[in-house]
């Protein structure tokens, strides 16, 4: 008998086991999205606009997941509509979203760049204890009538995330002090394909140079006209200055364009220094040798200025 009950006590220990093992076990929800459009693709306020269906497909009929998703990224979110089903012993649900996303562009190649459009959907109520977010990889798509305009796509995948905070916002089961939640990142990597845009926003900067080596040509005692082309080239380089960074967001790094425009101005100064140098020395009688130096900076300078350029590109 005593044998009997110690069986017995010890399948109920182990049945407790496993109930209390299950339950720690997340349940997996299936997430894909299909994205309809994607636009609005503004480098210089960091931000992009899209609408996209998601879906999700899970077993425990407890979730209510689909009322609790986050989009961290997002500046606007709208969900447009939403259908909840339960279809061959699966809860289906299917809804659809607009998206005002922030984006934090790379513009130091523009106008050769390459953007990554990221948008992160997470979970807000349960954690990865309750929770994990499996990528539905083969149904998750973009839309072929997608018109990206100026890009070429050249990936899209997701990716699937932990996301960790160090914060149990004050739940008592959770005794290390930090949570984690289950997120998806839809990755969208695009590349600018209209190399004519280079020439586009920087074809002043390349007249103004042309103003420049131009006033070296004039006669070394012409000093006014020398004087006005470079200052003219000046202005030039500020205006479209002005308009390509009204086109791009802040940045600390040293983009392309700041590249070009420096090499521009380094330019300008040095006509300007050459020219006022050469005046001088021919009015002391040494034309032979202001000759000689404005000859040399006619040769040199317009090579180190495309040398430059075409390093920087």
């Amino acid at each position: 008998m005593k044998k009997l009950l110690l069986i017995l006590f010890m399948a109920l220990l182990g049945l407790t086991g496993r109930s209390q093992n299950e339950s720690e076990v997340p349940d997996t929800v299936n997430l894909g999205l299909f994205i309809n459009s994607l636009y609005d693709m503004n480098l210089s306020s960091g931000e992009f606009t899209t609408t996209f269906w998601l879906w999700m497909t899970y077993d425990d009929d407890s979730l209510e997941i689909y009322d609790h998703l986050e989009f961290p990224d997002a500046k606007e979110a709208e969900m447009i509509s939403k259908e909840v089903e339960k279809v061959e012993g699966k809860n289906w649900t299917s809804q659809n979203f607009k998206l005002l996303v922030n984006q934090n562009y790379d513009s130091n190649q523009f106008p050769f760049d390459v953007q990554t459009l990221k948008i992160r959907v997470e979970d807000n109520m349960y954690d990865t204890r309750r929770v994990y977010f499996k990528p539905d990889i083969a149904g998750s798509k973009l839309s072929p009538q997608i018109n990206f305009d100026d890009w070429e796509l050249l990936d899209f995948h997701l990716e699937p995330q932990v996301v960790k905070y160090e914060t149990a916002y004050g739940d008592p089961s959770i005794v290390d002090g930090h949570s984690e939640y289950s997120a998806v990142d839809v990755i969208i990597k695009i590349k600018r394909k209209q190399p004519g845009l280079f020439w586009k926003y920087f074809s002043v900067v390349f007249i103004a140079f042309g103003f420049i080596f131009i006033s070296l040509i004039l006669p070394i005692n012409n000093l006014d006209a020398r004087v006005s082309l470079s200052i003219g080239g000046i202005f030039a380089t500020v205006g479209n200055k002005y308009i390509v960074d009204s086109k791009l967001p802040e940045s600390s790094g040293f983009s392309l364009s700041d590249q070009i425009h420096i090499y521009t101005f380094v330019a300008i100064l040095v006509c300007l220094f050459i020219s006022g140098t050469v005046y001088l020395l021919k009015n002391r009688n040494q034309e032979k040798l202001a000759t000689l130096i404005n000859r040399t900076v006619i040769i040199l300078l317009p090579i180190i200025y495309i040398l430059l350029i075409y390093r920087a590109v």
